[in-house]
């Protein structure tokens, strides 16, 4: 939640959960932090990263009060504003500016350009969109780049083209799954094509489906899941009518492994809308 005037104040609930080798404990508090510096237009947190000790960044957006927002899109300032919780309180504030192209900052409901993910402790990525000619989609390329939680910036990445399909651009189909240690880097997924950094490079062939997740497994790896359904007049009792497979990846590994079943059902009528997918804790004896 926020409250703002000139001054932003979150009011960030959180569950906070500790793990030891022995027993877990959770519990809820409040944290309120109040801003240094005004802003002319509400902020809002828009994203959020945390870490292994503890640390909570946040991502906050307000509306660029020199540019015209409508109820279909927003236009933000052209800042990226991160707030670092370290977990004896003290906040850290940064305000940097990228020196990117202007539409990274326009936000709609299917458009939302700039993205951070939590690396390991000190350093989070930042994924944004550069271009020779803002006017084509087709010259829109997707970038990366480090930021320390001193706002340093690091060197630059060119992760690849943007993801386009019939002529739409679509930014938030990328996004980035860190490994479950996090000095070992990430997975990138851009649509159907899965880049993997760090490890090796290359696209990985899945089933004509949209449902799909990928997580960070505890061994260091990664797995994707797929959830694939077909409707058919087949009266075979024993016919598979909607499945879940996994593809799976250790880190040492070049590609995936081929797809393992690891769940299907014969009923007719089934159709499988969505995947949830996630690793719950980790740590000896889990």
């Amino acid at each position: 939640m926020i409250r703002s005037s000139l001054n932003l104040m979150i009011l960030l609930t959180a569950w906070i959960t500790i793990f030891s080798l022995t027993s877990s404990v959770s519990g809820r508090g409040t944290f309120t932090h109040n801003e240094t510096k005004s802003f002319s237009t509400s902020p809002r947190i828009w994203q959020y990263g945390t870490y292994f000790d503890g640390t909570v960044v946040l991502r906050i957006v307000n509306k660029n009060p020199n540019k015209t927002s409508s109820s279909d899109e927003v236009w933000i300032r052209p800042v990226l504003s991160l707030r670092i919780i370290h977990p004896n309180g003290t906040v850290s504030e940064i305000d940097k500016d990228l020196e990117i192209p202007e539409f990274n900052w326009r936000i709609t409901i299917s458009l939302g350009p700039v993205n951070i993910y939590a690396l390991q402790k000190g350093y989070l990525l930042v994924t944004y969109f550069n271009t020779s000619n803002p006017n084509d989609i087709n010259t829109y390329e997707e970038w990366g780049r480090i930021i320390d939680w001193n706002g340093n910036l690091y060197d630059k990445v060119n992760f690849s083209k943007a993801y386009t399909e019939n002529g739409t651009w679509y930014p938030s189909d990328t996004t980035i799954v860190t490994n479950i240690d996090p000095e070992k880097g990430f997975i990138r997924i851009a649509g159907d094509a899965f880049n993997l950094k760090k490890l090796s490079e290359g696209n990985i062939t899945i089933f004509q489906t949209d449902v799909f997740n990928v997580i960070a497994t505890v061994d260091e790896g990664y797995s994707i899941i797929i959830g694939y359904s077909t409707y058919s007049s087949n009266n075979n009792p024993l016919e598979i009518r909607a499945a879940v497979y996994a593809l799976t990846k250790r880190y040492d590994d070049k590609q995936f492994g081929a797809p393992k079943m690891i769940y299907h059902l014969p009923l007719d009528n089934i159709t499988i809308t969505d995947i949830f997918a996630g690793t719950s804790s980790t740590g000896i004896g889990q």
